[in-house]
């Protein structure tokens, strides 16, 4: 039988989860290991990073338009997803909103340095009127929704 869909109640469990599944993604180990891990181990982030002339990256403060927005703007920019929001997402809220995922682990060089892009680019669109979401999963501990469901081969993946 076809799933019914409540699309205002499956936003408002995405949004009540958020936070919840960013909190876990912190408790990982790894994310108490190094000074850098504990800061992008869940969305929102943190701060922008810079590239330097040596191809290198540091951290800097976000620009004006994004720390002056409203708490919910900023929590809500890129949601941090588990199995069953992800089946929530493709099954009822894909019909008439693309919604870009990231699969990532918070060690990942490569991972850290598309976290800021993600969150700025998902503030603009969350923003804009857009129907386009973004979404992300910390596979260090979302091990079932990136290797079973998604078959994720490698970090960073958008899909």
């Amino acid at each position: 039988p076809a799933k019914t869909c409540y699309p205002s109640e499956i936003w408002k469990g995405l949004l009540a989860d958020t936070q919840t599944n960013g909190e876990l993604a912190c408790e990982h180990p790894k994310a108490k290991e190094g000074e850098q891990a504990e800061h992008f181990c869940r969305y929102p982030a943190k701060f922008d990073l810079v590239a330097g002339d040596d191809g290198s990256h540091r951290m800097t403060d976000f620009p004006e338009w994004v720390t002056h927005s409203m708490p919910d703007e900023i929590h809500n920019a890129v949601l941090n997803i588990n199995l069953q929001n992800y089946r929530d997402i493709r099954d009822c809220l894909a019909e008439d909103t693309l919604w870009v995922i990231e699969l990532y682990v918070h060690w990942c060089p490569h991972c850290q340095a598309l976290f800021a892009t993600m969150f700025k680019l998902g503030h603009i669109l969350a923003n804009s009127g857009t129907k386009v979401r973004f979404a992300a999963a910390n596979c260090a501990v979302m091990g079932e929704l990136c290797n079973e469901e998604l078959g994720a081969v490698g970090h960073p993946l958008v899909t």
